[in-house]
């Protein structure tokens, strides 16, 4: 996420919601894709939506499914994607977080 400072006039607020169902029609037939959260940053808990966050998390070396791609892929047409994925090796101590953006399929 990346907001100036000078923008936010009551500061960064984040809601997150749990994602519903996102279907898409694929050459190979109807591809359904349900994200684990939407994240909508904002400008204070009131005021309005700086930008929304599709989210797929996946911890370790989890797979994303290729439905789920398709899916993401024609959603970050219009919207912003995001994959993240959460090592945890070295839990409790440790852990590192990498976020990508999904690029739309050309």
């Amino acid at each position: 996420m990346e907001f100036d400072d000078g923008e936010l006039e009551f500061g960064l607020a984040l809601e997150i919601e749990r994602g519903a169902p996102i279907s898409v029609n694929h050459p190979n037939g109807e591809k359904r894709w349900t994200p684990d959260c939407i994240v909508r940053a904002k400008d204070g808990w009131d005021g309005r939506v700086l930008a929304r966050y599709y989210c797929e998390i996946k911890t370790g070396n989890a797979s994303f499914k290729r439905s789920q791609v398709v899916v993401m892929e024609e959603l970050a047409v219009q919207e912003r994607v995001l994959k993240i994925r959460v090592k945890i090796d070295e839990l409790p101590e440790q852990y590192s977080l990498q976020i990508n953006d999904i690029k739309p399929a050309e």
